[in-house]
């Protein structure tokens, strides 16, 4: 466990190094459960302002108890759009690294630049339950690349792999 915030990297995204903050995502957990592979971190690319509320809203969080830190933050969920607009979602992308590290201390890298996090996991997520619904799945817990493979989110035109450690898209 690390302060929220505090892992900090540089990757080259294709046209430079990017700032970039370790966080928690949801694949990283199941990851380990579909590969086997135990040390997995994931960066997001950050800009300034970005790590800047990261880090306070950690800190923040860190100081208050849970019920102030909601009072404080339920008048600005109001505030809040439902969703994004069509202006912010056309100009908004995300950039991950994951890296792995084997037992030899070996490190793989994976990069996926891809439109606004949004359209992604409606995409994804809307594509998941599609072929459910058509019974395309087996029974018992797996995760959706054990059943759908790695390449789902390719084949939903959101998402582009790069090579993390030049930056090339691929």
């Amino acid at each position: 466990t690390v302060p929220l915030g505090s892992q900090r990297r540089s990757f080259n995204f294709g046209d430079g190094e990017r700032q970039c903050i370790g966080f928690s995502w949801p694949d990283v957990i199941t990851a380990q459960h579909t590969t086997g592979v135990a040390n997995i971190e994931a960066y997001l690319e950050a800009p300034p302002g970005f790590r800047l509320a990261w880090q306070l809203g950690a800190g923040f969080a860190d100081l208050c108890p849970p019920a102030a830190v909601d009072a404080v933050l339920a008048p600005l969920r109001a505030l809040w759009p439902e969703r994004p607009s069509p202006d912010a979602q056309a100009a908004a992308r995300i950039a991950v690294v994951v890296e792995a590290v084997d037992e030899w201390r070996r490190t793989t890298r994976f990069g996926l630049r891809g439109l606004d996090g949004y359209t992604v996991t409606v995409r994804t997520a809307g594509a998941i339950v599609a072929r459910v619904l058509l019974g395309e799945h087996p029974p018992g817990f797996r995760t959706p690349a054990e059943v759908y493979g790695p390449e789902l989110i390719m084949e939903l035109d959101c998402a582009w792999r790069f090579d993390a450690r030049v930056g090339a898209l691929s």
